[in-house]
């Protein structure tokens, strides 16, 4: 009988350690992960491939108190149970796993966010840039938690206004940021018509994620300008320049005001900087006079819009290096200089003229010459000498 009792157990331990895990692997958890507001309720079934006598085994990780998070389990038949999760006041991140009681390692798991609902409110207002376009960042957790996870997501916008009108910005703005870190969505808005962003305007942002319900905001988009300074520098002399200021896309001149310090590094540190201020103003160009000849300076700029709206400025600076001034004595030798050098050259050039010109005649005066003696052996040659004919002579008789 002890024999026999052996035999069993031995069989029985054959059996159960001849299981194959991957036997087991083959369960399923839906959905795969969820976005859950801090009180609501959530369904996930598990099921599995083959019906056996194993028990489900359903946990949490990390574990998390039933007062915050309550998990009740509902076995439908043997290859399917339903898990159900509600949430009662549990804000956070966990993991729900399902498996064969015995095999662990056979598990699957559903990866749930909890967050509170309508978390949905503007950070750091809406801001305008290049007078293009409206940025509004929007601090979402659970859609941005959503959205890493690529659960099926949507938004509205609809914009409020006292009467019906024509709206002022395209429907559909462009998501240009999702930041994970600080959960965070920024939205992208182009005007109708450019340049034009009204003050006071409320927009509606409906946000929906699959397994929850939507998530209604009312968003504030009166703007702030986001201004950088745009300016060149002209440099005039060795003691001025001038400053172009560049107002881009802005209808009117932007208030602009500044500093200009010097920047040369061979000032003795013992020698006081006092740098020139610049008061606000709308020009588009500044004259900056009795600057150091051949020295560095910074100049830095900052502009605004009228005192009707909320401007973000940036403070832009350049160094800008003023030109080499002329000592008036080495200015009055090289006058000097220049104008011997001219002198000279109409001497030589004068002096090349006049031998040209004496060149040229004395092969004239040889032709002369020539000419006139061929002329003369020529006449000498046309005189022919004629024998002069007698004359009688008379002879008187003297007395």
């Amino acid at each position: 009988m002890r024999i026999l009792v052996l035999i069993f157990l031995f069989i029985l331990y054959q059996v159960v350690t001849s299981i194959d895990p991957n036997e087991f692997t083959n369960f399923d958890l839906n959905p795969k992960f969820a976005i859950l507001n801090s009180a609501s309720t959530t369904k996930f079934l598990c099921t599995k491939s083959k019906e056996d006598d194993l028990d489900f085994d359903i946990s949490l990780i990390p574990t998390i108190s039933s007062k915050n998070l309550k998990v009740y389990k509902n076995l439908l038949n043997h290859t399917v149970m339903e898990i159900l999760i509600e949430s009662s006041g549990y804000i956070g991140a966990f993991h729900l796993i399902c498996s064969s009681i015995t095999h662990k390692s056979a598990s699957v798991q559903s990866d749930i966010t909890i967050a509170p609902p309508d978390l949905f409110k503007r950070v750091g207002g809406c801001v305008v840039y290049e007078n293009k376009y409206i940025n509004c960042k929007i601090y979402a957790p659970e859609m941005v938690a959503g959205i890493q996870n690529q659960n099926p997501h949507a938004f509205d916008f609809i914009e409020f206004h006292e009467f019906p009108k024509e709206n002022f910005y395209h429907e559909q703005p462009e998501l240009i940021e999702r930041d994970i870190v600080n959960k965070t969505l920024t939205f992208r808005w182009l005007p109708k018509t450019h340049g034009v962003f009204p003050l006071g305007l409320q927009m509606l942002v409906r946000g929906t994620l699959k397994y929850f319900d939507s998530t209604n905001y009312i968003l504030d988009m009166t703007p702030s300008f986001f201004i950088k300074p745009n300016f060149t520098i002209q440099c005039l002399s060795s003691t001025n320049f001038k400053v172009h200021f560049n107002h881009g896309t802005f209808s009117s001149p932007l208030l602009c005001r500044g500093n200009l310090t010097r920047d040369d590094k061979l000032i003795s540190l013992k020698q006081e900087q006092h740098p020139r201020t610049f008061y606000e103003t709308n020009q588009t160009t500044i004259s900056i006079n009795d600057l150091t000849p051949n020295t560095g300076y910074q100049l830095c700029f900052e502009c605004r819009r009228d005192p009707s709206v909320t401007t973000i400025s940036e403070l832009q600076c350049t160094r800008v290096q003023t030109k080499q001034s002329w000592n008036w004595f080495i200015y009055l030798i090289m006058c000097i200089v220049i104008m011997f050098s001219l002198l000279g050259v109409f001497i030589i050039v004068g002096r090349v003229r006049y031998f040209k010109y004496k060149s040229r005649k004395r092969p004239d005066a040889k032709t002369d010459t020539k000419t006139h003696e061929q002329g003369s052996q020529n006449n000498e040659k046309l005189i022919e000498l004629l024998p002069l004919a007698p004359v009688p002579v008379v002879l008187a008789d003297i007395p």
